[in-house]
């Protein structure tokens, strides 16, 4: 897990850094809300993922002068195809549902959108964040939304 969240995305640009600054293009890496806070049962997970935040803040301030932005997407649950068979399991989604300040459980189109919205022109002074698209999970302390 350390080796593809943390290694990968420092492998990935350090190879690329020659390009991004030619073109003046930027890097847009993902990581997760579990990344942000704790989440129960995935310690190692939460880890590489906070680490993942923290090293493209590293790379914003290393690479900012030179023109090139470093940001990350921090998605919270989202129906792809790994996660949709877990959501039919009895009451994931309710609780999953629960956790969320809009009340559902976040599409794979919903977290394109959003890097493809950082990695644009009309983010040019957008760079070194780290943005949930979570559907509000990150805006709460954690407790349970009693209805």
């Amino acid at each position: 897990m350390r080796s593809v969240n943390i290694d990968g995305l420092l492998y990935l640009a350090q190879a690329t850094l020659p390009h991004l600054e030619a073109s003046g293009s930027n890097l847009v890496a993902v990581s997760s809300v579990s990344g942000l806070a704790g989440d129960w049962g995935w310690p190692a997970y939460n880890a590489t993922k906070g680490a993942v935040a923290n090293l493209v803040r590293a790379l914003d301030l290393d690479w900012g002068r030179r023109g090139v932005r470093v940001n990350s997407i921090a998605p919270g649950v989202t129906a792809s195809e790994w996660v949709a068979p877990v959501l039919e399991i009895d009451g994931v989604r309710k609780t999953v549902e629960n956790r969320t300040a809009l009340g559902g459980v976040g599409e794979p189109a919903e977290v394109a959108a959003a890097i493809l919205f950082v990695a644009s022109d009309a983010a040019s002074y957008i760079t070194g964040a780290v943005m949930p698209v979570d559907g509000g999970t990150s805006a709460s302390s954690g407790l349970a939304h009693f209805e």
